[in-house]
């Protein structure tokens, strides 16, 4: 039996789209199955396997599969990060939800395993520029990226290829390079976002005459952001730093 197609939510939805075609998709952290059971039943990705740490995550999506189709085609294992790709190393590898630091461990756990994947599309929640400047680290290159809002949150996305790459600007780190270039309007929110929160923090500091290390950071941070605006050809007026 052919089940529903998977309704999507904005941020699945972003990461679908920059799925390429190909044979093997593996999902880290599939929780529900959402993804990989859209991309299969669209004809994106030939077969699956969506892996989770947790089993009863993985329940809900082999409850999905009991009389489905798509069951042949997807494959459950209970694992930890890349650790679950040691017998079929896939094409191309979601990795959303997570910490970027999270990532950044599933990296370092399963090299080997790391340097077989022809793309990674990865989603961190936090520590984008660290993930971005660990990616370059590591002999990878963002090819491309996006910048979304989904149920009050923003979340950055990039497609992860082999290649040499650096930036010579931390905004580029923080909010990606490809983002600012291409004057991804949603990135310009995030930007307008980052700006208002970081001006009250300065504020508030100012009014406490606080001074040292933090002030000096929050005034470091609203730099990077004025210096990513510098991309938009949009007139802003910001308080100077």
């Amino acid at each position: 039996m052919i089940g529903e197609l998977p309704k999507l939510s904005p941020r699945l939805l972003a990461i679908a789209e920059m799925v390429p075609h190909c044979k093997l998709l593996g999902d880290v952290g599939t929780d529900h199955g959402k993804l990989p059971l859209y991309l299969i039943r669209t004809g994106r990705v030939e077969r699956a396997i969506a892996t989770d740490i947790s089993s009863n995550s993985l329940d809900k999506l082999r409850n999905v599969l009991v009389e489905d189709s798509a069951a042949d085609q997807i494959e459950c294992i209970v694992s930890d990060g890349l650790l679950a790709f040691q017998q079929a190393v896939p094409d191309v590898v979601v990795i959303a939800g997570m910490g970027g630091k999270l990532i950044m461990t599933m990296f370092q756990r399963a090299p080997e395993i790391r340097d077989q994947v022809k793309r990674f599309i990865l989603q961190p929640n936090t520590n984008e520029s660290e993930l971005r400047s660990y990616l370059h680290q590591q002999g990878l290159r963002i090819e491309d990226e996006t910048c979304i809002w989904d149920a009050g949150h923003f979340y950055q996305i990039l497609s992860v290829v082999k290649g040499v790459e650096n930036y010579e600007k931390q905004s580029h780190y923080l909010y990606g390079y490809l983002n600012l270039t291409r004057q991804n309007p949603t990135t310009l929110q995030l930007l307008d976002s980052e700006y208002a929160r970081y001006r009250e923090i300065q504020r508030r500091l100012e009014e406490q005459g606080m001074t040292g290390e933090k002030p000096d950071r929050i005034k470091q941070h609203l730099k990077w952001i004025e210096e990513a605006y510098q991309h938009y050809e949009t007139e802003r007026n910001h308080t100077q730093i």
